[in-house]
């Protein structure tokens, strides 16, 4: 049963009035925060919350934009970023970081995936090392392209050697 007392009248994007139940939107969506492990339980968890809280139709699409020149395309940008902010407050930094737009359409495009994820790889390796290895860290990231892992491991061991 929905307590009328804690009961906010929000504007949704057709412009007409729905209640929602009020909430703390600083309030995480979940319990523990989704880190590659949780996925089935942090879903649930998530989908739980905001259903309750009347959005489900951002998640599931069945909200669609209004054109962005109409009154309503405000109150729809505020809940959708709002929606964002908690599925994003819910998430691990590393989860976060694997959030990148992937855009396949040939062959080439998974070459371009590759180099992207050494380079992630590359960053996390000269991430780890210790400050006497300062100074090779910036010749690398100072290249550009971004080196190859195995170049950039040699090219540490070079400097390790002198």
């Amino acid at each position: 049963m929905i307590d009328h007392s804690k009961v906010v009248v929000c504007a949704s994007a057709s412009t007409t009035k729905e209640e929602r139940p009020s909430c703390d939107y600083s309030t995480p969506i979940t319990s523990d925060k989704l880190d590659g492990s949780n996925y089935a339980s942090w879903s649930r968890g998530a989908c739980i919350t905001i259903t309750s809280h009347r959005m489900a139709s951002w998640i599931n699409e069945k909200k669609l934009a209004p054109s962005k020149g109409s009154v309503a395309y405000a109150e729809w940008e505020e809940d959708n970023c709002l929606i964002q902010s908690w599925l994003l407050n819910s998430m691990t930094k590393p989860e976060i970081d694997c959030l990148h737009p992937h855009e396949f359409s040939c062959a080439d495009d998974g070459a371009r995936r590759l180099k992207e994820v050494e380079a992630d790889r590359v960053y996390a390796f000269l991430k780890g090392l210790d400050p006497p290895y300062d100074g090779v860290c910036s010749r690398i990231l100072a290249l550009s392209p971004v080196l190859p892992p195995l170049k950039a491991y040699a090219m540490v061991m070079e400097e390790d050697t002198r």
